[in-house]
């Protein structure tokens, strides 16, 4: 029994001497009994936790409230109401009217309806209007699509240019405007010159006013209004789904004032299902 002990003492005596002998350093890559460990698994640190693996990256980008990114979602483009347009509008020139009446500077422009495309609205205008379209309806010349034709008579290449804002440019707002100086619905004097096509539409217009038992604007906007409807299938499908309104009117050049020749329909909210 003493025999066994001596020995367990100097075993470890001796082992103690080894470890002094070699340092802390040199002790790590010994195992019990001076074995060896492998230099990687010496060089292992104690306590190593894993990185926290970075959530999963989306299309989008924009994580969620767990931390996942979200998945894609489609954003439609916005719109622009066309009752919306036209209180604008509307409002607009009410407030130019009001400045020139009372020889104020010209107004501030309000700002951009939300949802508007390029432009706010197109004007189809005669091309003998002396007044700046944009300005009469409290908008900057930018969002103005201004077409000058005598009348206005509406003509193939006015439509197309329409169809074309409409669909690129998510126009859904047409005024066709009027204005009562207007020298091209003025008939030819005697020996003036002989009758041109300018001339053969108003006499249209004078045809169907009298007709109707309207004011010849009134007979020549309502008759241009259908015409546009007529001859475009694209325009008519966007009326038909409320996301266009052709409104006519009539400017007053003195005062700047536009007398609206609105259906009681363009004043609802939504177009009556028809």
């Amino acid at each position: 029994m003493a025999s066994a002990l001596r020995s367990v003492h100097t075993r470890i005596a001796a082992l103690t001497a080894v470890l002094t002998a070699v340092g802390p350093a040199d002790a790590q890559q010994h195992g019990p009994a001076g074995e060896r460990r492998p230099a990687a698994e010496a060089r292992r640190p104690e306590h190593n936790p894993a990185r926290p693996a970075a959530p999963a990256a989306d299309a989008t980008g924009r994580p969620d409230h767990n931390g996942a990114a979200a998945r894609p979602t489609h954003d439609p483009q916005p719109t622009l109401p066309p009752l919306v347009a036209w209180q604008h509008v509307q409002a607009g020139n009410d407030t130019f009217v009001r400045h020139r009446r009372d020889d104020l500077p010209p107004p501030e422009l309000p700002p951009r309806p939300s949802g508007a495309g390029r432009y706010v609205c197109a004007v189809v205008v005669c091309a003998d209007f002396d007044g700046t379209v944009a300005q009469h309806l409290g908008l900057a010349a930018e969002d103005v699509l201004v077409l000058r034709v005598p009348g206005p008579f509406v003509t193939a290449e006015s439509a197309a240019l329409l169809e074309r804002v409409v669909s690129r440019e998510r126009v859904s707002l047409v005024l066709l405007l009027a204005h009562r100086r207007c020298e091209s619905l003025r008939p030819p004097r005697d020996d003036e010159r002989a009758p041109d096509a300018i001339d053969r539409r108003r006499e249209t217009a004078v045809r169907d006013a009298e007709r109707l038992g309207v004011p010849l604007r009134d007979a020549l906007l309502r008759a241009q209004r259908e015409l546009l409807l007529a001859t475009s299938t694209p325009l008519q499908l966007a009326t038909a789904e409320d996301r266009l309104r052709i409104v006519p009117g009539v400017v007053d050049d003195r005062t700047g004032a536009i007398d609206w020749r609105n259906r009681r329909s363009d004043e609802l909210p939504l177009a009556p299902v028809k």
